[in-house]
C-alpha cells in the first residue's frame, strides 16, 4: 500500500463555545477526529491528549500485516488511558473526548469509533453513513427505532453513552471496503445539520473541507478530515 495514494484534508471551526475543543490529526493512510466534551474539565486538553496518545501507539506500534481490530482497540485503549490520567478523582466532570479514528489497509478502511463524531463514506454519487452516535437516540436507530434525523434532534441525542477518559468505554472497530476514487468523511458533531445526501456534492468540490465549513454558522465547534483514495 503506498501512502501517496491517500490524500488527507483537515480543517476546524469556531463554533458557538468560546474554546476550540476538537482537534483532527492525520499521517500517511490514518486520520483522526476527537471532540473533547463540553462541561467537561479540559476538553480542550482531552482531545488533543486522546490524538497525542494515538500517535505516540502508532508510532511505536507498526501496522501489523492481517487484520487490524485488535492493533486498533489497543491504541483507543492507549488514548482512553491517557486522557483518564488528565482528570482527578474530585472532577464531578472529567476530561472526556470521542474519538474517530480511520486507517487504509490494502483494500479496506479500517474505523476505529467512540462517542458520536461521525464517519461517512461517499462512493461517486452514493453516500453511506459508517457509524451510529453512541446514544440512545443512536441506539433506537441501531434497532430501527427511529429514522435516522432523530440522532440530531431526539432529547437524548447528545447524551454519550461511551467516550475516552470515562470508564467503561465501548470501542466499535470494523472494516469497509476502500476502492480507488472512495472519500471518507471523518466529522464532529458540529457538522450535523449537514444533510447525509450533500456530501457527494461536497467532496467533488475543488476543496470539500472548506466547502463543509461555509454551510453557515456553526452552534458547536466543528472539525472534519476527507480522506480519498487516489
Amino acid at each position: 500500500m503506498s501512502v501517496e495514494t491517500h490524500v488527507i484534508h483537515g480543517g476546524q471551526a469556531l463554533g458557538g463555545p468560546t474554546r476550540q475543543e476538537d482537534a483532527w490529526e492525520s499521517g500517511g493512510p490514518w486520520a483522526a477526529v476527537a471532540d473533547g466534551l463540553g462541561g467537561h474539565a479540559h476538553g480542550d486538553q482531552a482531545s488533543r491528549l486522546a490524538l497525542g496518545a494515538l500517535r505516540a501507539f502508532i508510532a511505536s506500534r507498526p501496522l501489523p500485516d492481517g487484520p487490524l481490530d485488535l492493533w486498533m482497540r489497543e491504541g483507543v485503549h492507549a488514548a482512553h488511558r491517557a486522557v483518564r490520567a488528565l482528570g482527578h478523582t474530585t472532577d464531578p466532570r472529567p476530561p472526556a473526548t470521542t474519538l474517530l479514528w480511520a486507517v487504509a489497509h490494502g483494500d479496506q478502511l479500517w474505523i476505529a469509533h467512540v462517542g458520536d463524531s461521525r464517519a461517512t463514506l461517499v462512493r461517486g454519487s452514493q453516500v453511506a453513513p459508517l457509524t451510529l452516535d453512541m446514544t440512545p437516540a443512536g441506539e433506537r436507530v441501531g434497532r430501527q427505532e427511529a429514522p435516522w434525523d432523530t440522532q440530531n434532534t431526539a432529547a437524548d441525542a447528545h447524551q454519550l453513552i461511551s467516550c475516552l477518559g470515562i470508564d467503561p468505554v465501548t470501542v466499535e472497530v470494523f472494516p469497509v471496503s476502500w476502492q480507488a476514487g472512495d472519500t471518507v468523511v471523518l466529522a464532529t458533531d458540529g457538522l450535523n445539520p449537514i444533510p447525509v445526501g450533500d456530501w457527494p456534492d461536497i467532496v467533488a468540490t475543488p476543496d470539500p473541507v472548506a466547502a463543509a465549513l461555509a454551510r453557515g454558522s456553526f452552534a458547536d465547534n466543528a472539525t472534519l478530515v476527507v480522506m480519498h483514495h487516489g
